[in-house]
């Protein structure tokens, strides 16, 4: 899933000294494991030392929802006294929906709202995060800006719902429909360029749509087709000014 595999970075950075002890979870001992294995076959002897706490902390809240952490969470990490707190820590940096850090034992009220204390979203902040990061490695930093924010959006509930890496390639490589309505189409259309992959498919160019291209919650489409099905597909582009929908076979 996208969250475990996004986590796998954050473990590694306690993974170079963690003994066994150290590992709560399979798949941290796993990891350990195969690390144990690449210093003997460098003939490592004596691995960098483990990370302090503080340094694990820097790292794990930028890699997963690329900011660093704020007073009262850095305390609140600190009064943790469990063995297991930097996995605690990863999996509330992953999953948490609303977290309420403690200071000196009690939560922290939020100035002049009586009742209420601060809390995090991590889940969201996690969501959003990924969501920007892949927008460029999908999109780039340049073109329409509308069409960037559209994958963001369709990227983000992607990370919101912990869609698989398997889903997230089937929704891209087949996405169907107008850009506005399902924001993978943008990665297609973008990839494809001037002309679709094979002999037999045909490309046409329309009028620009009066459908605005601008969704903020657009939802994963879904096709049994693929991209090496394209040559039987039929592709309509509107102008950079309009939206651009893609039909499949």
């Amino acid at each position: 899933m996208l969250r475990l595999t996004a986590g796998f970075a954050a473990v590694l950075f306690a993974a170079a000294a963690a003994r066994a002890a150290d590992a709560p979870f399979p798949q941290t001992a796993f990891i350990n494991e195969q690390i144990a294995a690449k210093w003997a076959e460098a003939e490592i002897k004596k691995p960098a030392a483990r990370c302090s706490d503080h340094e694990f902390l820097r790292r794990a809240f930028i890699d997963l929802i690329g900011r660093i952490a704020t007073p009262e969470e850095v305390i609140d990490f600190e009064q943790d006294s469990g063995k297991d707190k930097r996995a605690r820590l990863v999996n509330r940096l992953l999953h948490a929906e609303k977290y309420e850090p403690k200071v000196g034992g009690s939560k922290v009220p939020l100035p002049g709202k009586k009742g209420t204390y601060l809390a995090f979203d991590y889940a969201d902040e996690y969501a959003e995060h990924w969501a920007n990061i892949w927008t460029v490695w999908l999109m780039s930093r340049t073109g329409d800006a509308r069409y960037r924010d559209q994958m963001r959006v369709w990227l983000t509930k992607a990370f919101l719902t912990n869609m698989s890496y398997k889903d997230m390639v089937t929704e891209l490589l087949t996405a169907t429909g107008k850009t506005n309505e399902n924001g993978a189409v943008n990665f297609i259309m973008l990839q494809l360029g001037d002309a679709l992959p094979g002999p037999a498919a045909t490309r046409t160019r329309t009028a620009a749509s009066s459908t605005p291209c601008r969704s903020r919650r657009a939802s994963p489409g879904s096709s049994s087709a693929s991209r090496r099905n394209a040559p039987s597909a039929t592709t309509t582009r509107t102008t950079r000014s309009g939206c651009r929908p893609i039909s499949g076979a």
